[in-house]
């Protein structure tokens, strides 16, 4: 049961990490203090981008985007979105210059948060399902009053300067998709680059913004917590010739079979890959805190809420994560036979949790209720059927072969990941963190794009 929380509850839970993940035996070893592992594990749906008011907005205000612009257009601090709030949180306030971007798809990236190195040769690739989408992102951005100026042939407000249109650093840039122009920064920043439309788009769109305030969970737990992080991987389905090596970018885990109805689809969704040329990718929870830390806030600067929220198969893939990756997997004394050696020596009293903070109830199409799903022990090392396809065996009228089970049973297979590990290990922790809960709703088992459904 999730509870609404204000960005305050949301701070005081975040801070009391290392005392809610305390171990029932010390976790302190010969002079050492064992840090924590904590993933943080984000909602990135589009419903991030609502404020926490939607609810309340009038009758002719016909979806909760156009109601965030409203704010986001008159800058309004007191009527921040989801996703802003929460970056307040955990990188820090952006402060008394807060300035509010509407950012329209045709607009995106802005991606300065990324090594452009790697990046460059596959963004239009990986932002299509960012600059496919028809709702803007609204971005909260630290600038004073006298740099907010938009591009008298554009509709976008950037942190640009006192005087862009005197800025030989400054260059014009066009906007196909979207039918306007921008400030960009121009040779030998290299700031911007050609987009398959012809035209070109902006790295950062806010190049004299202000950092934020050091005030932020990763800055006050910057050495103290072994934090990684993951977002949504949403876009869980392709086939045939679409099924090229950019759309597969963001697939984490092992791929699953859905048998519904006679009908067989191959699904990867849940979090997204950990890699450096994957917008979002995930951070794995390191050997230095500080490092680590310093991935997850670029991670989270670059990344926009899109799309719906398959919280089962997060989840899911949470556990396949300290099921398989060495960075939380024991040096030694692992169970005889397990296929991974990890790095961890401290395994056995590590605490180990997972943050889930999300703005609500999982998308109804992506939830498989307990009981409609039939299942298949793999036999592999002993992880059961928790993480692998559960071909189904037998013809039983509405029972699914589903990809993943429901939010509450993947929780609870979580909690006993470790212990087909080690017998004496830590086990994980699950906490949820929930904010602008709608009401709970249906559960449905039919197949839909993620695209088809309301974030």
């Amino acid at each position: 049961m999730k509870t609404r929380a204000t960005p305050l509850f949301l701070g005081a839970v975040l801070a009391a990490i290392p005392m809610l993940a305390a171990p029932p035996a010390g976790a302190q070893i010969s002079g050492e203090v064992v840090d924590p592992a904590v993933m943080l594990v984000i909602d990135s749906s589009g419903s991030m981008d609502w404020r926490s008011d939607y609810r309340e907005r009038p009758a002719n205000i016909p979806t909760p985007w156009d109601w965030s612009a409203m704010a986001c257009r008159d800058n309004d601090v007191t009527k921040k979105t989801a996703w802003q709030k929460l970056l307040d949180v955990l990188l820090g306030d952006v402060g008394p210059n807060y300035h509010c971007s509407m950012e329209p798809a045709g607009y995106r990236p802005s991606l300065n948060g990324l090594n452009r190195a790697v990046m460059a040769p596959y963004v239009p690739q990986n932002m299509s399902e960012f600059r496919e989408t028809w709702y803007p992102h609204f971005r909260a951005v630290a600038c004073l009053d006298e740099n907010w100026h938009k591009h008298p042939g554009g509709a976008v407000f950037q942190c640009v300067g006192p005087d862009p249109t005197t800025n030989s650093d400054l260059v014009t840039v066009a906007v196909p998709t979207a039918g306007g122009q921008i400030w960009c920064q121009g040779s030998p920043t290299a700031d911007w680059f050609a987009t398959t439309g012809g035209g070109q788009a902006c790295w950062n769109l806010h190049p004299v913004s202000l950092p934020r305030a050091s005030n932020g969970i990763l800055d006050r737990y910057n050495m103290s917590v072994k934090l990684g992080a993951m977002v949504y991987d949403n876009m869980p389905m392709c086939s045939g010739a679409e099924c090229t090596e950019h759309k597969r970018l963001w697939d984490y885990g092992p791929e699953r079979t859905w048998i519904n109805e006679g009908i067989t689809l191959n699904w990867n969704a849940g979090a997204r890959a950990s890699r450096a040329d994957a917008v979002g990718g995930m951070v794995r929870v390191g050997i230095s805190p500080g490092e680590t830390n310093q991935a997850v806030r670029s991670m989270l600067e670059s990344m926009e809420p899109v799309n719906c929220s398959p919280v089962a198969a997060l989840i899911d893939d949470v556990g396949h994560y300290f099921a398989n990756d060495p960075s939380v997997l024991p040096t030694a004394g692992a169970k005889i036979g397990y296929p991974v050696a990890g790095t961890d020596r401290y395994y056995q009293c590590r605490p180990k949790m997972a943050i889930l903070i999300s703005d609500g109830q999982p998308t109804a199409d992506f939830e498989f209720p307990a009981g409609t799903c039939t299942g298949n022990p793999d036999g592999d090392a002993g992880l059961d059927d928790m993480w692998r396809p559960r071909p189904e065996s037998g013809n039983s009228g509405h029972v699914f072969d589903c990809p993943w089970r429901s939010s509450m049973e993947e929780a609870g297979e979580l909690y006993d990941v470790t212990s087909h590990i080690s017998s004496t290990a830590a086990p994980v922790y699950l906490v949820a963190i929930g904010f602008n809960v709608p009401q709970a709703v249906n559960c449905n088992t039919n197949p839909k794009e993620c695209v088809e459904v309301s974030p």
